[in-house]
């Protein structure tokens, strides 16, 4: 632990599984995706044929929360990911709104 940083850091094994990556959002990245004032995690990838992908999970949403509870940071995202269960109830908003999506593991 101890690593500055460490807590934006990337979280590959929490959602590899179900297909896809997120960074942490800033400001201007909320700005540019027109989600400012947004607090969540960005979706930076789906690949295709994944558990995200046929959530509808796209690159450029917000993940909000999830089982209804606020993510802010791509470590509380890997946290709230790894509980067990077969589906995740996730949040996510873009430009277009806020919708619920549901993620079924595989």
């Amino acid at each position: 632990r101890g690593t500055v940083g460490a807590e934006d850091a990337p979280t590959p094994k929490a959602t590899e599984g179900l297909g896809f990556e997120v960074q942490p959002l800033d400001d201007q990245l909320a700005e540019r995706l027109g989600v400012a004032g947004t607090r969540g995690v960005v979706v930076s990838a789906v690949k295709p044929g994944t558990p995200a992908a046929r959530a509808g999970l796209r690159s450029g949403q917000v993940i909000l929360e999830v089982e209804r509870q606020p993510v802010e940071s791509p470590a509380q995202l890997a946290k709230a990911l790894s509980r067990d269960g077969d589906e995740v109830l996730l949040r996510v908003k873009d430009a277009r709104g806020t919708r619920y999506l549901v993620l079924r593991r595989d």
